[in-house]
């Protein structure tokens, strides 16, 4: 399927029945630097011995060596700051730790000992968090 193609259908699937996709459609010109950017490492890289994959172009995948792909990455961290977010709000409620992160590792799928470690390097932010949204709310 080519790009108009693709687009199309894409724009097709976001109105009802009645209504047209439009003719044109805008972008930030922040975002047309950046797909190009990308579109370039990646075409610019073809005649090399490892060419680099569309997703390495683009920074969303990893580049070998135990590089792992940035949006794992962030993924991981919002995954951490919940789990401390939501350790420091029981902890707030007055449940005791220990079962907070035992109810935390249940819900996760992780074990205690990487939550404990979680909560460990994110505790001061996330009761920090915690304590300027009771102020706040």
């Amino acid at each position: 399927m080519d790009c108009a193609r693709a687009a199309r259908h894409a724009f097709s699937r976001s109105f009802d029945d009645n209504d047209t996709a439009p003719a044109l459609a805008s972008f930030p010109w922040w975002a047309v630097e950046v797909l190009a950017a990308g579109f370039f490492n990646y075409r610019d890289s073809a005649g090399l011995v490892t060419p680099m994959t569309l997703g390495e172009a683009y920074g969303l995948e990893g580049g070998g060596q135990g590089k792992e792909p940035r949006i794992q990455r962030s993924l991981r961290q919002l995954r951490d700051i919940r789990i401390a977010t939501a350790i420091a709000r029981a902890g707030m409620k007055g449940v005791k730790i220990e079962a907070a992160l035992q109810e935390q590792a249940d819900e996760t799928r992780l074990s205690v000992g990487q939550v404990r470690r979680i909560w460990e390097s994110n505790r001061d932010r996330a009761a920090s968090a915690v304590r300027n949204f009771q102020r706040r709310a």
